[in-house]
């Protein structure tokens, strides 16, 4: 199983044909999904913390080529709140994507710009690239 930079240098190299996508697993219950040059995190728990059952497979600090990443909901496997802002630096591009409720708290506990940060909801629908 490919960690820290040898696993983002495998997501980075991996060239999909067009209506293709690739998976690969974070631990936990995240992952990443790439998409044509699109890549998403999805719920990337990547704090070290007591109780995990999968030591993280990367730090924070190492991705650099997130385009967004999901939080689905707020428990700390799926908005890992220590991880978030070192995300924020690493893929200084990256959106974050999260329940619309949660959008004004995470923006202020974490420091992420509001711009940053896309609410979802029922019929809400985004973009991204």
């Amino acid at each position: 199983m490919p960690r820290g930079r040898c696993l983002i240098e495998q997501v980075n190299h991996c060239l999909l044909p067009s209506g293709q996508c690739a998976f690969w697993w974070l631990g936990q219950h995240g992952f990443i999904v790439k998409l044509g040059k699109t890549v998403l995190y999805i719920d990337p728990f990547l704090s070290e913390i007591d109780g995990r059952r999968i030591p993280p497979l990367l730090h924070p600090a190492e991705v650099t080529n997130a385009t967004a990443i999901l939080g689905s909901h707020d428990h700390t496997d799926h908005i890992d709140r220590d991880a978030w802002p070192l995300l924020a630096m690493a893929s200084p591009k990256a959106r974050f994507v999260v329940p619309i409720l949660l959008k004004s708290r995470i923006s202020e506990e974490l420091h992420i710009p509001t711009d940053r940060l896309l609410g979802v909801d029922q019929d809400i629908t985004i973009a991204i690239d």
